[in-house]
């Protein structure tokens, strides 16, 4: 401010205006653009971190008691067995499934001398109609086919999936029609 004349000096309140519209401005796109990049960031580890784990996750049921199914010999196997059919519906890249194969393996060797049940297992994310004709809406889930009752089966509602638990659940359903109980 000029003392003698009283008048202001220095910058206009106009351009003071511009000088905070364009800090503004060009603090508002910094932002923006920093915004996209945290989220495109987010976007690829995210999908770079599925792609690790769906590549080479399998779990296999070979040289086990387990019997692989496929959306093919779903419906006969299971209509065809002439004994009960504990199912496991998995998903290869699902956590809880992988830690739950090997109690469900152990499960099929307890069982190996049973004649009146078999353990079978299929990827329901691969074959999705068989799980969705099941209303399968979670993975890992296990569902007892009984020899008389193969049109209904049984879920498993455990809270843990392992060895004594899942015998615990065929023993509390053995069919009783057949009057053949657990080993």
């Amino acid at each position: 401010m000029d003392l003698e004349s009283g008048k202001r000096t220095g910058p206009t309140s106009s351009s003071v205006g511009k000088v905070k519209g364009l800090s503004g401005r060009l603090f508002r796109g910094f932002m923006s653009v920093l915004l996209f990049i945290c989220i495109a960031s987010t976007i690829i580890w995210m999908f770079a971190k599925v792609s690790m784990l769906w590549k080479g996750v399998e779990i296999s049921w070979n040289g086990t008691l387990v019997v692989p199914l496929a959306s093919s010999n779903f419906t006969s196997f299971i209509m065809n067995t002439d004994k009960d059919v504990l199912v496991n519906f998995y998903a290869p890249w699902c956590p809880h499934c992988q830690q739950f194969a090997p109690d469900y393996i152990q499960t099929a060797k307890f069982l190996e001398n049973n004649t009146n049940i078999v353990l079978a297992a299929i990827d329901a994310w691969k074959f999705h109609q068989v799980g969705e004709k099941y209303h399968i809406r979670g993975f890992p889930t296990v569902l007892l086919f009984l020899r008389s009752k193969k049109e209904a089966p049984i879920e498993y509602a455990g809270w843990k999936r392992n060895v004594d638990n899942l015998i615990a659940f065929v023993q509390s359903h053995q069919d009783s029609s057949t009057g053949k109980g657990m080993p």
